[in-house]
């Protein structure tokens, strides 16, 4: 159970830094669905959040966001999270829906309560994911999770960075949060 509580502390003790650079890549998965993106040090595989829509492209309200690895280890093969990830580290929990503005929703992840992100509706086929950095508003793009150790109950993490493009901005801003 604590190798889950590690993997979100990195929101923890924040440092900031404004960055000048206007491209961080993307990952392989190029789509309009992408939302962001967890890498991790240990290998180059992702956990990839993408917004979850139906046959006729309609937001899934009751999950609207789908979570999945991205094996680049693997011959880049997509594989679901396990029960554990999905119910202690990668997997996001929505959070009541009231006071909320239309086509938003708000979700944590599950190891972790004290930061919140919230997906919106930008347009009839543009969803994103913002937080706060720096008490400024951000499009979420992606979270880099430093491990020193491979334990799988108890990994030591060193940083987290969390990296999104300012609302209504070029700027890139990025949060390096040590444990």
């Amino acid at each position: 159970m604590k190798r889950f509580a590690y993997i979100i502390i990195w929101l923890l003790a924040p440092i900031s830094v404004l960055l000048g650079s206007t491209n961080i890549p993307v990952s392989d998965i190029d789509n309009n669905r992408f939302l962001f993106k967890i890498e991790r040090s240990r290998d180059s595989n992702e956990i990839i959040y993408e917004v979850n829509l139906d046959e006729n492209g309609k937001l899934i309200k009751s999950n609207p966001i789908n979570v999945y690895w991205l094996k680049n280890t693997d011959h880049k093969n997509i594989e679901p999270l396990t029960f554990i990830q999905q119910k202690y580290a990668y997997g996001i929990k929505l959070l009541d829906s009231e006071n909320l503005v239309e086509n938003e929703w708000r979700f944590q992840f599950v190891s972790y309560s004290k930061r919140t992100f919230i997906l919106k509706q930008i347009d009839n086929s543009t969803f994103k994911v913002f937080t706060k950095i720096k008490n400024r508003e951000v499009s979420l793009n992606s979270i880099f999770i430093r491990f020193e150790n491979n334990s799988f109950w108890f990994p030591s993490i060193s940083a987290v960075e969390l990296q999104g493009r300012i609302t209504n901005s070029d700027k890139w801003l990025a949060e390096i949060v040590i444990p």
